[in-house]
């Protein structure tokens, strides 16, 4: 079997025919030198456009943030007129707010994601949502100037009747896991 080596010496002029033209170099030199100058900076808009949209998302997100902070993050059974309540009913709202959405979680990780799951969070939360209403109302109509006993007892009594539902949504739950 005849070598590659052997076959290309013999045949040499079928190979040596495809010669580089005289300027190649010259040009390849040019094109190299170009190619290692540094490069000149150019405004790219498309880039400009990406920066300012993510600096607007991050400032709408910061005054998002400062706005529920101001807030607790405690929204559930917050509103408007209520934020100008006295102090005895922001305490209360806090303190069931907070004791609502802690049993609120307990009910979502023992419900599960199934179907039947599913059901049960929904109902729950149009129950809760119900009250909720109504506690408004009432919280409302404290804040208007009925600074009545009876209203504050009511307000109260609302949150206490959401709390024991959950508190009996939670131990049926329970009680059909174990």
């Amino acid at each position: 079997m005849i070598s590659l080596e052997d076959k290309i010496s013999r045949n040499k002029e079928m190979f040596d025919h495809a010669e580089p033209s005289d300027d190649h170099f010259e040009k390849f030199g040019r094109k190299l030198s170009e190619f290692n100058k540094p490069q000149k900076w150019k405004f790219n808009r498309g880039l400009f456009l990406k920066i300012a949209a993510s600096i607007l998302i991050l400032i709408s997100i910061s005054i998002t943030l400062n706005y529920v902070g101001k807030n607790n993050g405690n929204n559930l059974f917050l509103n408007n007129s209520v934020a100008e309540a006295p102090v005895e009913l922001q305490e209360i709202q806090l303190y069931y707010t907070n004791l609502t959405d802690d049993k609120l979680q307990q009910i979502d990780q023992l419900a599960g994601s199934s179907d039947e799951g599913e059901k049960i969070k929904r109902m729950i939360r149009g129950e809760v949502e119900e009250i909720k209403l109504n506690t408004n109302e009432l919280e409302n109509e404290y804040v208007s100037g009925a600074n009545d006993g009876r209203t504050m007892s009511a307000i109260v009594n609302n949150y206490r009747i959401i709390t024991n539902l959950l508190d009996h949504i939670i131990n049926d739950l329970n009680k059909t896991n174990q």
